[in-house]
């Protein structure tokens, strides 16, 4: 499994030092030279040289996959920028409605871009009530979507989506196919299940909580910064605790057999594809489907390898989403939890000794380890990329995250029980509690001082 593990890291460093490190038109020497390299080592025939190996073998070909990438997507846009280009695209997702235009994700077809996804202006808005799956004709003047004012910005490329059209012309063109489009409506439908059976001060809270969507969130300045400030922005991001707290649920209403495991993954993936995949969640289905996939195998689950061949996987579909911010710190939380949580526990675990009075005290240690461990590798991401870094997290988690579970747990049993039951909006109106403790846990920790240090 290790050299699984090995191969992964290997293809996974490749992809990170194409994006940061390496200059575009240097990568294909790079990629021959590693290649050659793990060819001559290959050849000395020496065991302790094949761990090296294997290495730069991976390294090359995650290299080789970055230019093929790069050729088939960016260089053409490039090629591209500045035309007139027309043809049909269709809707990815649902319009993003502003208050004079419409922003579109469209997947491009008939225009000499064909399979590229692009982010399409519409100034009139005439879009606005257009489906996912709906297709459209258009015509537009193209620029690639790397810069933004100027600057550089990666958010687009990390996404998949490589140019932006300044729409000149749009007209509807059909419905299309919309069996793909199916989590996306079903997310839809139950935002507005949220919105309808919560208490107005949390709906838009429990729908980054259950779905990953922050549009609402970010329109409650207070709130936002609060949780900011307080390190708890996380439990918004779907990750590996949302989908441990779903797999936990599952598990207690369907058992711990087989079928209920193979029942488990399929609704994992369900979960992943109905909150958009973002790297963060598909990151943790693949590490839950293996972890619940390794006894119906009779196998024993190895975590470094799941991680990095996550990683790898992730890359291997799209190599720009190494730049993604929600990638970098979820693999590096995971990472660092791995690297020394485990580690800080037994140290703190030894000292609180057993018995069951001491289990609160276990319970604090095992949350303060986590975030303590969590914190190793995303502390410095956090102060590149957002300019701050929140010094009183572990406090936060230890104050909130019981009732992060909680209330993410009976969001999902509240929508459920409102389809059938008039005991849905009175199960919101008790989550709705938990809710409003976490938002004054979070003000609570924000207020105090240095919680926040700016870089």
């Amino acid at each position: 499994m290790r050299k699984l593990a090995t191969a992964a890291a290997a293809f996974s460093a490749a992809i990170f030092a194409a994006n940061y490190i390496l200059p575009q038109e240097r990568l294909m020497y790079a990629a021959v030279l590693a290649a050659v390299s793990s060819a001559a080592l290959a050849l000395l025939r020496r065991r302790w040289l094949k761990a090296l190996v294997l290495a730069l073998l991976f390294f090359s070909l995650g290299l080789l996959r970055f230019q093929l990438n790069y050729e088939n997507t960016a260089a053409r846009v490039y090629r591209a920028e500045g035309e007139l280009v027309s043809g049909y695209g269709r809707l990815c997702a649902w319009p993003a409605v502003y208050d004079d235009y419409c922003r579109l994700e469209v997947q491009l077809s008939g225009s000499g871009l064909d399979g590229l996804k692009a982010i399409v202006y519409d100034n009139e808005s005439v879009s606005a009530g257009y489906l996912p799956g709906d297709t459209i004709a258009f015509s537009g003047r193209l620029s690639p979507a790397d810069k933004i004012y100027g600057a550089e910005y990666d958010r687009y490329f990390s996404r998949g989506i490589y140019m932006k059209l300044n729409a000149l012309e749009i007209e509807y063109a059909g419905p299309g196919s919309r069996w793909d489009c199916i989590p996306q409506r079903l997310s839809r439908e139950l935002s507005q299940r949220i919105a309808a059976i919560f208490p107005a001060d949390v709906s838009a809270f429990m729908q980054a909580l259950m779905l990953g969507d922050k549009s609402r969130l970010y329109k409650e300045p207070g709130l936002e910064l609060a949780m900011s400030r307080a390190g708890l922005m996380h439990v918004v991001a779907v990750s590996g605790m949302h989908v441990a707290f779903m797999v936990g649920l599952l598990r207690l209403l369907l058992g711990y057999g087989r079928k209920s495991s193979l029942l488990c993954m399929a609704l994992v993936w369900g979960f992943v594809l109905l909150v958009g995949a973002p790297p963060s969640a598909v990151r943790a289905g693949f590490m839950q489907s293996l972890l619940l996939l390794a006894p119906v195998l009779r196998r024993e689950n190895d975590p470094v390898t799941s991680l990095f061949l996550a990683l790898a996987l992730i890359l291997l579909q799209n190599p720009y989403a190494a730049a993604s911010v929600s990638l970098q710190l979820s693999f590096a939380a995971v990472a660092g939890i791995f690297c020394f949580s485990g580690r800080l526990y037994r140290r703190m675990s030894r000292r609180i000794g057993g018995g069951r009075r001491r289990a609160p005290l276990r319970y604090l240690a095992a949350n303060v380890s986590t975030s303590l461990g969590a914190l190793v590798f995303t502390l410095p991401l956090t102060a590149v990329h957002f300019g701050y870094v929140s010094l009183l997290s572990p406090l936060s988690n230890v104050l909130g995250l019981w009732a992060v579970s909680l209330c993410f747990c009976m969001g999902w049993l509240s929508c459920l029980l409102s389809l059938f039951s008039p005991l849905g909006p009175a199960a919101a109106w008790l989550c709705a509690w938990l809710a409003r403790y976490i938002f004054h846990a979070a003000e609570f920790v924000s207020s105090m001082p240095f919680a926040v240090v700016y870089t």
